[in-house]
């Protein structure tokens, strides 16, 4: 029959067209679940709740004509509200930030405003009102994080990770050894001679492993392996230097400045800074003899990291 024919015709068109709207309302489902989610009872309103719901009314997602207008709408208002919140949020942050340092007689320098970094010794806060947290910094490298960013809060968590990494320092004349030997065993393994350089990057492990408590010798296991961090040996270096403790014996240290190709290298280049955060990267160390006190120092080599 003619009727037959035509429905086994459409019957293939109908299928896929009800396939398409069981997927549209599926994807409709998901838009409005994440939504939901975005904007549930409860969520706290911060900045990170306005941008997840900017994000998902913001996605590619086709709504009806009614509903279109809407969203254009409601994508106004909200950016609107967040550009408000954002510059209150900042301004609420370092006010109280800056009062609570100030309260303890500590004053924060700033070093950068867009996003804004103070230097608060031995550290830098950098903070992310983005993400809506704080990043405390050792010489460039992160030291500790905090989403809680009330001042009286900050002022704790810096104390603390000053406290830790004061606590974590290496006794200088233990380390001055460990630096001694490391030094000499990687010259062994490299083949090299007395005086040459070697990276700085290749030091680090081999004074990590030169630290090590005796039990770690006595039985190799990862359970007697004892932490030593990037940030607890460039702390140990620059306390070296601060303290003027790079005179090994007859030798000296000598930190060479990285030039321009390896500064920009995370993994060989160390930064080494003052109190005030000013500094340079580092990549090679030597010990050479010492000559006199008033010897000038080598060619690439900052004269604030030698004796």
């Amino acid at each position: 029959m003619e009727s037959t024919r035509f429905l086994n015709d459409l019957g293939p068109e109908l299928e896929r067209f009800g396939t398409a709207l069981t997927d549209r309302v599926r994807e409709l489902k998901s838009f409005s679940r994440r939504l939901s989610i975005a904007t549930s009872p409860g969520t706290p309103f911060a900045g990170k709740t306005l941008r997840t719901a900017i994000g998902v009314l913001s996605s590619a997602m086709q709504l009806p004509p009614d509903l279109e207008s809407g969203r254009t709408s409601l994508l106004e208002r909200l950016r609107s509200v967040l550009e408000t919140h954002e510059k209150n949020a900042r301004r609420e942050t370092l006010d109280g930030f800056m009062g609570a340092f100030q309260s303890a007689e500590i004053v924060p320098r700033l070093r950068a405003e867009n996003p804004p970094e103070y230097r608060v010794s031995p550290f830098t806060i950098a903070f992310d009102f983005t993400s809506e947290s704080a990043e405390i910094r050792y010489s460039r490298l992160p030291f500790a994080k905090t989403s809680n960013l009330d001042g009286g809060s900050l002022l704790t968590v810096w104390r603390n990770a000053k406290e830790l990494l004061d606590k974590s320092s290496t006794d200088l004349d233990r380390l001055t050894g460990a630096l001694t030997s490391a030094y000499r065993a990687l010259l062994a393994r490299k083949g090299g001679c007395p005086g040459d350089r070697v990276e700085l990057h290749e030091l680090y492990p081999e004074i990590a492993f030169t630290l090590q408590p005796q039990k770690f010798y006595d039985e190799v296991d990862r359970r007697n392996l004892v932490s030593y961090s990037r940030v607890q040996f460039v702390h140990d270096l620059t306390r070296l230097r601060s303290e003027r403790k790079l005179a090994v014996g007859e030798y000296r240290a000598d930190i060479g400045v990285a030039h321009a190709d390896s500064a920009s290298s995370r993994r060989r280049a160390f930064w080494l800074e003052d109190e005030t955060g000013q500094g340079t990267y580092c990549t090679t160390f030597r010990l050479v003899q010492r000559v006199s006190s008033a010897e000038p120092p080598p060619a690439n080599t900052d004269p604030r990291l030698a004796v």
